[in-house]
């Protein structure tokens, strides 16, 4: 049976995906300014299409280990795997297929480390991560290390080595992911529990002990946003967008300590969207 292209793009998470890409992006231009080197549209190209490929691959397999669990909630009982408009064999052959072309692009197209960080960011969302999920709420915390590898890679394109910009840039958006994903896990805390998920920090919910955690750690990741103004490297008006940008995105955190609903949880969510490519873009210029 022919697989429906909006299957696939569903399968693949086609936006999500080029979401994912643009963090990766905007870490080999970082590279590429911090350390005066020239662009190079052939990397730049292959760090896309291999990532996404790379990306894909993440997606389906994540898709193939929870299938059960998403034919519970609200939210995936949609997805093409639930509904059999997509066949678990077919997807393993696709998540195989774009993991080893999306490897190969990488280590032809880049560098050998920067493939090795891709195929590793796989293996850690979907065989790590994705079962995780049903065994410890520290499963947000795991996730949030291949969650990091996107601008890390699109670094490492560009300089084949790792020096303090690349553990920064990784160091922020593993801390970012904490305020974002509980965000969201926050709306969707109902879907899942339904499928034994615990994705909140604490068991209670939509609670305040859960609001005043995520403050937290959206405090710890403005902190660190501003850590290159102090060592020098970064100019007084970035230092101020980022401030203010801070202070938005603190304020977002203290409107949902305030009224603890998915509304404000999801004013907080695009406030995260919103405030990580505005301090990668800052690093930049």
């Amino acid at each position: 049976m022919a697989v429906k292209i909006k299957d696939l793009m569903a399968l693949l998470k086609f936006g999500l995906s080029f979401t994912v890409l643009l963090s990766s992006v905007l870490g080999y231009l970082i590279a590429v300014y911090k350390n005066n080197l020239s662009f190079e549209i052939s990397t730049v190209i292959s760090l896309f299409i291999g990532g996404l490929l790379i990306t894909f691959s993440a997606n389906t397999f994540n898709q193939i280990i929870e299938i059960e669990q998403d034919g519970k909630m609200n939210r995936t009982l949609k997805r093409p795997l639930v509904t059999k408009s997509i066949g678990i064999s077919t997807a393993f052959l696709i998540a195989l297929i774009c993991a080893i072309i999306g490897f190969i692009i990488l280590y032809l197209g880049t560098n050998t480390l920067t493939s090795i960080l891709a195929i590793s960011s796989l293996i850690l969302y979907a065989f790590v991560y994705t079962p995780s999920k049903r065994l410890t709420s520290l499963c947000v915390l795991i996730g949030a290390i291949p969650g990091a590898f996107p601008p890390l890679i699109g670094y490492v394109a560009a300089t084949n080595g790792l020096d303090f910009w690349a553990f920064y840039i990784f160091g922020f958006q593993f801390l970012w992911q904490f305020p974002h994903f509980w965000a969201i896990a926050w709306q969707l805390n109902d879907d899942y529990t339904k499928a034994g998920y615990q994705m909140l920090p604490t068991k209670s919910g939509k609670s305040k002990i859960n609001a005043i955690i995520i403050l937290i750690y959206t405090l710890i990741c403005v902190t660190i946003s501003l850590l290159p103004f102090f060592i020098g490297q970064m100019h007084l008006i970035g230092f101020s967008i980022i401030c203010a940008m801070g202070i938005y995105f603190l304020y977002k955190n203290y409107l949902l300590l305030k009224y603890l609903d998915n509304t404000s949880a999801k004013n907080l969510m695009f406030a995260s969207l919103l405030y990580m490519p505005i301090v990668l873009v800052i690093l930049i210029f």
